[in-house]
């Protein structure tokens, strides 16, 4: 599987909570992340690992080669 850095506009989701809209990180710093949400509109801040990204704007990942058999 490929390696997904993350990093300013990226389309996320909370690591158990892969529901509903997905957030966009509008900061990263000190390996945290502040991600702006939509419904309900509010920032919070994560630290990255809490983060997976939005696989609908990833084209190739996670490698689709892999699960090709």
């Amino acid at each position: 599987m490929s390696t997904v850095m993350l990093q300013l506009g990226s389309k996320v989701y909370i690591a158990n909570a892969v529901a509903g809209e997905p957030g966009v990180i509008r900061d990263l710093r000190d390996g945290r992340a502040t991600v702006e949400w939509t419904e309900p509109a509010y920032f919070s801040r994560h630290a990255v690992g809490e983060l997976v990204p939005d696989e609908s704007f990833l084209s190739g990942w996670p490698d689709l080669g892999e699960r090709a058999a």
